[in-house]
């Protein structure tokens, strides 16, 4: 994949800024006006307002359109600022504290995620266009000015705005006007596996699942648990994360091929140690990645008198040199994958059976076991 992209598109809730301590923006916003609440007691409010107007039921975009009414969408919005605010016996100052309970969704309910300024000046550097995609009200441009990362973007299409909510086709398909590129030309990142990655993938967008809790149920690659990783994928190589595991008949496997080092470290670029580290694969995402990366070119190698394996070279999160090794398919556990790098990797990184290590692995030249 490296190469292949010119355009990088993002979701923001969850992707570029998380929610942090709405309960305080509110006490704080109505403090301002004299308005003075316990902090427990916005929180009580806070969660039995949102109960309150989920037992009405809110049906929002539906399948398989998924039109935004913007209308509805404020009004149920505004509903649940005069829920809480009745919640909390605010009387005096009503419209103020609406209106005050509102900025507050611009900005200090908001906060960007560590990684997110750092990783838009690098894809700006790389030289790739930036645009949002995004299920979100009128005021995204300001929100995302208000934190300081408007100037990053080329352009946003907001769901309320275009009068569509992703997954429908609709955002995407604007989005790949505006920026003046065909589908296969752009990649999507988000947090929603059903909006943004089924969304994307309906288009014939790339998409990149953001799961930051490592905990995602979809067999999906490429997945990233944080926006540090896209660099990666953007440069062809997928994330592999495993736990370290004892070591099985493979690594010694990997010790035949003794006589064939210099050649491998031709085709991977480093002589490994003597010691394959063994990682075993527990997420269904690092399942997909490695199901995917089987399919992509590598390096074949054989000893005189030994059994061939495969390599793929790969990057460990410090930049260092690795190689992910599979063997042949009857002493290859599915859920098991080997390391090859210059120095064990046990010692180098301080790594414990149980530890999890990631890996980005890409793709060797198609000719290079030849």
């Amino acid at each position: 994949m490296a190469g292949r992209y010119r355009v990088v598109l993002l979701d923001v809730g969850e992707t570029l800024i998380g929610v942090v301590n709405p309960e305080r923006a509110y006490q704080a916003a109505l403090a301002a006006l004299d308005l003075h609440v316990e902090l427990e007691a916005v929180r009580q409010a806070s969660d039995g307002a949102y109960a309150a107007l989920a037992a009405l039921g809110r049906r929002g975009p539906q399948p398989p359109h998924y039109a935004v009414d913007p209308a509805q969408e404020f009004a149920w919005r505004d509903r649940l600022v005069r829920e809480l605010l009745a919640r909390l016996g605010v009387r005096e100052r009503l419209e103020q504290a609406r209106q005050a309970i509102w900025d507050t969704w611009t900005a200090a309910v908001f906060q960007p995620f560590p990684e997110t300024v750092r990783v838009l000046d690098r894809l700006r550097a790389d030289g790739y266009t930036l645009g949002i995609v995004s299920n979100w009200d009128p005021r995204l441009e300001q929100v995302i000015r208000n934190h300081g990362l408007r100037d990053h973007f080329d352009f946003l299409v907001v769901s309320e705005l275009e009068g569509y909510a992703k997954p429908s086709p609709r955002p995407f398909q604007r989005a790949l006007e505006v920026a003046g590129v065909a589908a296969e030309q752009a990649i999507h990142v988000g947090d929603s596996f059903a909006a943004d990655v089924v969304g994307a993938r309906g288009v014939g967008i790339q998409p990149v699942w953001l799961d930051r809790s490592g905990l995602g149920p979809e067999p999906f690659a490429p997945t990233v648990t944080t926006l540090e990783e896209l660099p990666e994928v953007l440069a062809g190589r997928l994330p592999l994360r495993g736990r370290v595991a004892s070591a099985n008949g493979t690594a010694g496997g990997a010790r035949e091929l003794e006589r064939a080092w210099r050649a491998l470290a031709e085709q991977i670029g480093f002589r490994p140690g003597p010691e394959a580290l063994a990682l075993r694969l527990e997420r269904p995402a690092d399942h997909a990645a490695w199901a995917t990366l089987r399919q992509r070119p590598a390096a074949l190698v054989q000893a005189p008198g030994a059994r061939a394996v495969a390599l793929w070279p790969a990057r460990l999160a410090d930049g260092g040199a690795a190689a992910v090794l599979a063997p042949p398919p009857a002493d290859d556990p599915a859920d098991r994958v080997e390391v090859l790098a210059p120095a064990p990797l046990r010692d180098a990184l301080g790594l414990m059976d149980g530890d999890a290590l990631t890996l980005y692995v890409g793709a060797a030249d198609a000719e290079a076991g030849r």
